[in-house]
């Protein structure tokens, strides 16, 4: 015998009570920004620790405006490989001051750690046509040294994108924006070098960077393979799509 509770006209889909992530070996970080602050810093990672606000970041109903000086602190560490995943956009009407927009970040002066940015393109183009970067540091015989991959040209860097960077030692950086379905990489047969002291920001890295709309933020601490890659960015394009009115 059961008893069934009906409540007309209610919607229970904006405070699901549990999170299941398409893929969940790795996951340390999984962020929707945008509506509130409270919202945005939660980790729906199961386990793992909420972000903390830096700044002053604008908010928006569908996500947050972030810089070098307003971003999100992660409890993330750069412990080796990693996959980046991130929602963003440049905001409509922007101009280049500093050139980097970064999405997700763990370099902190000298270090050079994983991250995943956008960057002002080839000299003579349009104001909203640029790069996404993502690049890490290798181990070079005891020296770190940065291994970079670059996805261009990106016609709009005004329209939403989803961006991967995977991080992965004896393979190097592959950069992917699975919404236009660009992908590329590049090998390396060195290490991966962590900073383990260094944790990840959503939107900075330690220097100040262009403003940047942020909607969404994934950490993983391994390198996904592709069908993996290809979950998360369908459970992230439907959510946001359903919920945010984004196309990605």
């Amino acid at each position: 015998m059961a008893t069934i509770i009906r409540v007309p006209g209610a919607d229970f889909s904006a405070v699901p009570h549990a999170f299941i992530p398409p893929v969940a070996d790795g996951l340390e970080a999984w962020h929707y920004l945008g509506g509130s602050l409270d919202a945005s810093v939660k980790n729906l990672a199961p386990g793992k620790a909420a972000a903390t606000v830096v700044g002053t970041p604008t908010v928006a109903s569908t996500h947050l405006v972030l810089s070098g000086s307003a971003h999100l602190q992660t409890a993330v560490p750069d412990a080796g490989d990693c996959t980046l995943i991130a929602v963003a956009r440049m905001p409509p009407g922007f101009a280049w001051v500093t050139n980097f927009a970064f999405m997700l970040s763990a370099t902190q002066a000298p270090n050079n750690g994983p991250q995943i940015y956008f960057q002002k393109g080839l000299a003579g183009d349009p104001a909203e046509k640029g790069t996404i970067y993502g690049w890490g540091a290798f181990n070079n015989g005891g020296t770190a040294q940065t291994v970079q991959r670059n996805i261009y040209p990106v016609a709009d860097l005004t329209q939403w994108a989803l961006c991967v960077a995977r991080v992965q030692g004896g393979v190097g950086v592959r950069v992917a924006n699975r919404t236009t379905a660009q992908d590329g990489a590049t090998a390396s047969a060195l290490a991966r070098y962590p900073y383990p002291a260094q944790t990840y920001r959503i939107g900075a890295n330690a220097s100040t960077g262009e403003p940047i709309h942020v909607a969404f933020a994934g950490i993983y601490s391994r390198a996904l393979s592709l069908t993996e890659e290809t979950a998360v960015y369908a459970a992230v394009k439907s959510y946001m799509q359903r919920r945010r009115a984004i196309t990605i």
